[in-house]
């Protein structure tokens, strides 16, 4: 009975760094039977040395770690190069379509965000582990009416298609260390028009603060 419990139990590491979110998560998994947790990580340092020992069938992974940490985009891929049969559900508290398009893009098999009932995440992590893609529905229907507006653009990330042509100039121009004085002077704008769009463009991002933007600047502006 006992091997037969093993074949379908479902091994989920987490890396998230705040330590009452991951309690949380433990504790609510826990009482899931088919669920076994296999380690709780605070760090993405911590997270990499474990899997070189073993690799779980679905990590939950936190979309934006601490100031200094490997996050966002670049640990999704750092990730799916290392380990291309592990299965990422995100969570994050930062529910935007754009972001979650790119992460997909990128390797995850489905987001789940902080706002969640907990029973969501459980329904998601049986979902991932059998190869399946779980967006909770209303954020299905977003992202699918995005994809109709804006396409499916090259050389730019769908996020920053989103934006009107201006917007984009003044974010990489801001994006480069110029200030919005220096902006409003090579396009002969005014500040106020120029703050306005840089404002703009960081609704449409679902961006909050300048720092939050440079975070996000590698995978706003690709190559193509």
């Amino acid at each position: 009975m006992a091997t037969r419990h093993h074949a379908f139990t479902i091994r989920i590491a987490i890396l998230d760094d705040h330590p009452i979110v991951r309690w949380g998560m433990q504790n609510f998994l826990s009482m899931e039977k088919d669920l076994e947790l296999t380690g709780s990580f605070g760090q993405s340092t911590e997270l990499l040395a474990a899997l070189r020992d073993s690799c779980p069938d679905v990590l939950l992974l936190d979309y934006m770690l601490e100031e200094g940490e490997i996050d966002g985009l670049a640990l999704i891929r750092n990730l799916m190069t290392r380990y291309p049969r592990l299965k990422i559900l995100l969570t994050s508290s930062l529910e935007s379509p754009a972001v979650i398009r790119m992460a997909m893009k990128a390797g995850i098999k489905g987001f789940v965000g902080k706002s969640e009932h907990p029973q969501t995440i459980v329904k998601a992590i049986r979902y991932v582990a059998q190869g399946k893609i779980f967006l909770t529905d209303m954020l299905d229907w977003e992202m699918q009416d995005a994809r109709k507006e804006i396409g499916e653009p090259s050389g730019t990330s769908l996020a920053v298609a989103a934006l009107s042509a201006r917007e984009s100039e003044v974010l990489r121009c801001f994006l480069d260390g110029m200030s919005v004085g220096e902006i409003a002077l090579k396009y002969k704008r005014s500040r106020k028009t120029i703050s306005g769009q840089k404002q703009s463009a960081l609704r449409k991002l679902s961006i909050k603060t300048d720092a939050e933007l440079f975070r996000y600047r590698e995978s706003l502006f690709t190559q193509p």
